[in-house]
């Protein structure tokens, strides 16, 4: 089933990299949120760059260390100016990345380079702070001599120079590489030139971190790794893991990874062991993340709207009323503030407060959830005005993947439904230029009953924010994604949802919504148990899988039904 997608978009190096060093000379001591985004935004540019220059395998040369040692320089800034003990040395750290970003600026550089979002910092809270940890964990029970500090490309970029920053601040000489491994995501494997192999076989002797998130369902990045270096000779006690969480590696889908993941130490320091949360937010503060929001909201557990908490956003519920979202670290959760403060202040969502470090508050509001038996006339109305807005308050530039939305409903149905259900997709070809001619905007995503609130004054969205651009499909969209979703989900008639679009186009100046309608229907549809259906197999054996079990079953007769509209 496809519900992942992959976030990516070309920018100019060289602009970004003139950016980032004019920062840093007009700053003369930066604070830790500054040295954050540093860090991130260098590391993303840092592993577009490298993967454009590498394409085939991973190499050694002077050209790619300069990117190395910027990304040590800026991890050891990093390092310095959150712990308190290494305060004294961010003067230094602050000279040595500004000179490590004069020699990059002398290198010829790509016109354009593809960079991903790093999900672990966009999505899914990951912060640097915790390697941070980890490495001086390493540091006290080990007492390396010297390392060679290995970042697994993309966002392993950034969390590699934060490990050898700390361990070179603490004074153990450290060389940062970086590599991509290759191949099906179940068998990933490292791919060297002659010279970066023998410098490393040469090294055996050292120790050898590799330094990434996850492991993921394969564990076959970190496993294709090990599998390298331990062809170089380097035994496996020098090899240490420094992942973003602790699994027995038993449920890898690798082979490789289950047997390697027991034979190598790891050094991970969680959220809740680093005490993020009280750190970056203060004190007091109640957690409702992994679905925990709905004890404080429902009455009663038969009430509660199923979630997969494996991938809801940590949030937390401060003392003041205000609810602290993680919104994304850097550029996503800037982008997430913006798209708050157009919608609070024209009253379609609870007032956004501030971003502090990731997170973004909002004002608490008592209100009750809705239920699909909710949806009336004003109701109704309340939605097209806010999905009007949000197409002409909300617009983002270019169009929608046609032949990726097409693949993602032709793989959906065909795995729930047979090769037999993927042959009805054909019929989908007449929608193409409707798709592709309609704009563009910041989609909610999420228009399920319980994300409305009805308060004294009025309806009100929440969970407005994220889903526009979070891990999984469609991504920026056209709107016609949130009218589908709407009549899935509060399980609208034809006349229903012919009305609500007629209402809505009437307010946007959408003439066509409802010849694309269908297709977008169907799209949500085969998204949706696509989603289900994963989440069924994840959560196996918890009572919140079961109530998935009935989702599957929900969108499955959802994807049914819109097949036959489209046909």
């Amino acid at each position: 089933m496809l519900i992942y997608r992959e976030s990516s978009r070309q920018i100019d190096p060289a602009a970004k990299l003139a950016g980032l060093r004019e920062d840093l000379m007009q700053t003369g001591h930066p604070s830790p949120e500054q040295a954050t985004r540093w860090l991130i935004d260098f590391g993303m540019l840092e592993a577009a760059v490298v993967d454009a220059r590498c394409p085939e395998r991973d190499a050694n040369s002077h050209w790619l260390q300069a990117w190395r040692d910027a990304a040590l320089a800026l991890g050891r800034l990093f390092a310095a100016g959150t712990d308190p003990l290494l305060g004294e040395q961010v003067p230094a750290a602050l000279a040595a990345c500004r000179q490590s970003l004069v020699v990059l600026a002398e290198q010829e550089l790509p016109a354009v380079v593809q960079v991903r979002e790093p999900e672990g910092y966009a999505y899914y809270a990951l912060y640097p702070q915790s390697y941070l940890l980890a490495a001086q964990r390493f540091l006290t029970e080990q007492r390396p001599r010297s390392v060679i500090c290995i970042g697994i490309r993309s966002i392993g970029t950034s969390l590699s120079a934060v490990v050898g920053g700390a361990l070179q601040a603490a004074g153990v000489p450290v060389e940062l590489f970086s590599v991509r491994p290759r191949g099906h995501p179940f068998s990933r494997e490292l791919l060297l030139d002659a010279d970066l192999a023998d410098h490393w076989r040469a090294a055996r002797d050292r120790h050898f971190l590799l330094v990434d998130e996850g492991p993921g369902l394969s564990g076959s990045s970190f496993a294709g790794s090990t599998e390298a270096l331990s062809r170089l000779g380097i035994p496996d006690d020098r090899i240490v893991l420094f992942p973003s969480w602790l699994p027995d590696g038993g449920q890898f889908c690798s082979d490789l990874a289950r047997a390697r993941w027991p034979r190598h130490a790891k050094y991970c320091v969680s959220f809740e062991e680093a005490d993020l949360a009280r750190q970056l937010l203060g004190d007091n503060l109640r957690d409702l993340s992994g679905g925990g929001w709905r004890k404080l909201v429902y009455g009663d557990a038969v009430d509660w709207p199923v979630v997969q908490p494996q991938h809801e956003r940590r949030k937390y519920l401060d003392a003041d009323g205000r609810l602290w979202k993680f919104a994304g670290l850097g550029e996503p959760g800037e982008r997430a503030l913006a798209r708050g403060q157009v919608l609070s202040e024209a009253g379609l969502i609870p007032p956004v407060l501030e971003l502090r470090q990731g997170f973004l508050a909002s004002k608490w509001l008592a209100g009750r959830p809705l239920r699909a038996v909710d949806y009336d006339r004003q109701f109704a109305t309340c939605v097209a005005e806010y999905l009007a807005f949000r197409r002409q308050a909300l617009p983002l530039a270019g169009g929608a993947d046609f032949e990726e939305l097409l693949t993602l409903i032709r793989v959906n149905v065909a795995e729930a439904f047979g090769e037999s259900g993927a042959e009805r997709c054909e019929s989908l070809r007449g929608f193409e230029s409707l798709v592709k001619d309609a704009p563009t905007v910041a989609i909610d995503g999420r228009m399920m009953p319980h994300e409305w609130l009805r308060t004294s004054s009025g309806f009100l969205k929440t969970d407005a924010l994220d889903h526009t651009e979070d891990h999984f499909y469609p991504g920026p969209l056209d709107i016609a994604w949130d009218l589908a979703g709407c009549a899935l989900e509060f399980g609208l008639d034809a006349p229903a949802l012919a009305s609500l679009a007629r209402d809505y186009a009437r307010r946007a100046d959408d003439p066509d919504i409802l010849r694309r309608l269908p297709f977008y229907q169907l799209a949500y549809a085969a998204f949706r148990l696509g989603y289900a259906t994963l989440a069924t197999q994840a959560l196996q054996g918890d009572p919140e899988g079961l109530r998935w079990s009935d989702e599957v079953l929900r969108y499955g007769k959802a994807v049914q039904n819109a097949l036959a509209l489209c046909a």
